[in-house]
């Protein structure tokens, strides 16, 4: 516990879409009981990137870790073709975690299936 935590926080959020530095155009294209994620344009890179962010209605530390350990395994497995690749991490003004990835246009597995 004593290790601080260096992932960057970012500005608090003026409306129900989160305000995250370095994208824009936050888009809902999913939401699910734990999270709620968005297409949004990566302004540093000109492209589309898939972002993360945790429902705040669900935000109890089991939840939080849960989230931590999805990072961290799809950190260490982002590599294999056919595990999406993450890009950052951070968390909102209110300690909100998200994840930014990258954005797949072929949709989800669900509408897949």
């Amino acid at each position: 516990m004593g290790v601080r935590d260096k992932r960057r926080r970012v500005e608090p959020a003026t409306a129900a879409v989160p305000l995250i530095p370095g994208y824009e155009d936050l888009t809902p294209i999913g939401r699910g009981g734990f999270a709620v994620v968005y297409r949004a344009r990566s302004t540093a890179f000109d492209r589309d990137v898939a972002i993360k962010v945790l429902s705040r209605q669900r935000l109890d530390d089991r939840t939080r870790r849960r989230f931590e350990q999805e990072r961290r395994t799809m950190g260490a497995l982002s590599a294999h073709p056919n595990i999406v690749t993450i890009f950052d991490a951070g968390l909102l003004h209110d300690d909100v975690p998200f994840l930014v990835m990258e954005f797949l246009s072929q949709g989800s597995l669900a509408d897949r299936l």
